[in-house]
């Protein structure tokens, strides 16, 4: 390319940037707006968050609960001498009447108590103690709302709560002393509920309590028992409590061991619960409702309760007291205390060859001088070995005798501790017979079984069996003379004139004390069970009778003087009369 050329081509150039260089710069592009809705803001709030139900674990608050008492606690019970006593060192214990206010206007309240129904206990709170490990003592009428209390106050955190189970009842017979009229009880606190769920079920558990405070009758439980009724029966006692004795057929599930072993008890089935009283019971029925079991009940007054209706129970060791106490209640005075006469026996089998007469003496005495005629021959110590040869009807009139009334006595104590209730003794014995010459079968007279026999307390047969088959030494008994060389000697030993005060009145051998049979039992604390005893009577039988109770009750020196007052006075020995 020439210069030329490419000169004017260079100005054209520099011509052309030289006017864009003055012109003014290009409008920018803008692109149009379009308008938005403006958005509304609602106003924002933190999402409310789902209340949290807090489970309350009755298995664990039982568990606590119960283990925070037990046998060495006496189950947090009390007798009314003791919170009597307590009262008298601390007069601001702080005490809960829970009956309703028409009982406490009707017969007053213990001196110092507050009055908080136990409907209403929940509700009260400012009117019980801050501090949770406060002493508190509840009670009510007999022993049963007490027992509702002191489980709602454990619920409720208290520790150191315990429960006067003789309720105002025990209290009154104990002639302890009353305030009159009501007790109102006023506000010390200022609540707290830590675990709102554990209060408002406590609250209306408390405020609705099963019907009947979940009581039943023992009468009923017998009656479900005969009808068979589908239930359980659970025994709360302790293991050594049962195997000494049971309502059959219970299972013994201790109240200690119960929250453990819940598996074992059926939610969908009735149970009845009973211990010894009625208050384990009680509290271990209100820790199966508390986990769910709707039908539960417990049986009022417990075991005791049972064994006092006389109901049956198994295993249990012999009652002797009572056993004594209810055969010398049916053969009194006016019973000639068991005994007849051999004329009366005589005449009674001329009218009734049938009677069942037992010979008790040996065998070897029957060869020798016969036997009355119809008697059968059992010798007393194999007598409760052979029940098949007794009759089956308990209330079969039965007749013993021996050679002098000693060994019979033991049989109709023997008979009568087995059951038998129409036993009589003929207490002139073979010897008395043979002196009104009476009829006289010669040689042996061997029993034959005549029944199926039903042992229906195991214990007591087996007790009543050892008995009669190791009798005392001389049969417990000692002669006048003996008796009357020791008073001589100053020996020590403490005599005892077993006859009415009537009879006592009108002679008796000094130092004797004056514990009739009739009373022996209800008296037997006067009775040193660790001294040397005599006993005697008018003639030497009741005396056998009330050592025979008192060895069958622990007494192992006890002895029944032969021949009694009549015999005394016959050898010429010294009396004191009026």
């Amino acid at each position: 390319m020439s210069r030329k050329i490419y000169l004017p081509v260079v100005l054209l150039v520099l011509f052309t940037l030289l006017l864009g260089a003055c012109s003014p710069a290009p409008a920018p592009v803008v692109e149009p707006v379009v308008e938005q809705p403006t958005a509304v803001m609602e106003p924002t709030t933190a999402p409310t968050p789902e209340p949290v139900v807090e489970e309350v674990d009755y298995v664990a608050l039982f568990s606590e609960i119960i283990g925070s008492t037990g046998k060495e606690k006496s189950y947090s019970t009390m007798s009314a001498d003791a919170l009597n006593t307590e009262l008298i060192e601390n007069p601001e214990l702080f005490v809960i009447d829970v009956r309703e206010p028409s009982e406490l206007e009707e017969n007053g309240h213990i001196p110092g108590a507050i009055n908080i129904p136990v409907k209403t206990l929940v509700d009260n709170l400012a009117l019980l103690p801050a501090d949770l490990d406060e002493s508190i003592v509840v009670y009510c009428k007999s022993g049963t709302r007490s027992t509702f209390a002191w489980t709602i106050l454990n619920m409720l955190g208290y520790t150191n709560v315990r429960n006067m189970t003789a309720g105002m009842d025990g209290w009154l017979k104990a002639e302890l002393p009353v305030e009159e009229g009501l007790a109102p009880a006023e506000e010390i606190s200022t609540p707290i509920v830590e675990n709102e769920t554990l209060y408002m079920a406590v609250k209306e558990f408390a405020n609705n309590p099963p019907e009947g405070w979940a009581s039943v009758k023992n009468t009923d439980v017998n009656e479900m028992l005969i009808n068979g009724d589908k239930f359980v029966l659970i025994d709360a006692r302790r293991a050594d409590e049962y195997e000494a004795g049971y309502v059959d057929p219970a299972v013994n599930i201790p109240l200690e061991e119960v929250m453990a072993r819940l598996d074992e008890i059926d939610p969908n089935t009735k149970a009845v619960v009973y211990c010894k009283s009625g208050i384990r019971s009680l509290i271990y029925t209100i820790a199966l409702r508390m986990n769910g079991y709707t039908n539960v009940f417990s049986m009022s007054g417990g075991y005791v309760g049972w064994q006092t209706a006389e109901l049956p129970v198994v295993g249990a060791a012999p009652d002797f007291k009572a056993l004594f106490a209810n055969i010398i209640a049916n053969h009194g005075a006016d019973k000639s205390y068991g005994t007849m006469p051999a004329d009366a026996l005589n005449t009674e089998l001329i009218e009734n060859p049938d009677l069942f007469v037992i010979d008790v003496r040996e065998a070897s005495e029957l060869e020798e001088n016969g036997h009355i005629p119809g008697a059968v021959n059992i010798p007393l110590k194999t007598l409760a070995d052979n029940p098949a040869l007794l009759p089956a009807d308990l209330n079969a009139p039965i007749v013993v005798y021996c050679k002098s009334g000693t060994r019979s006595t033991f049989a109709w104590t023997i008979l009568n501790l087995l059951g038998y209730t129409n036993v009589r003794n003929m207490t002139a014995g073979m010897d008395g017979w043979l002196k009104a010459e009476l009829g006289v079968d010669e040689g042996l007279a061997p029993a034959e079984e005549i029944s199926t026999p039903i042992i229906f307390d195991e214990k007591l047969y087996a007790a009543v069996k050892d008995f009669a088959n190791n009798p005392p030494e001389g049969w417990a008994s000692i002669k006048n003379v003996d008796v009357n060389e020791m008073l001589v000697n100053a020996e020590e030993f403490v005599l005892i004139d077993a006859r009415r005060a009537d009879e006592n009145e009108a002679g008796y051998i000094d130092p004797a004390v004056n514990i009739p049979l009739e009373e022996v039992i209800a008296r037997m604390g006067e009775i040193d069970p660790n001294a040397k005893n005599v006993v005697y009577c008018k003639s030497g039988i009741r005396s056998l009778i009330y050592t025979i109770a008192l060895r069958l009750n622990g007494y192992s020196d006890v002895l029944s003087m032969s021949g009694g007052y009549v015999g005394w006075e016959a050898a010429e020995l010294p009396v004191v009369k009026p």
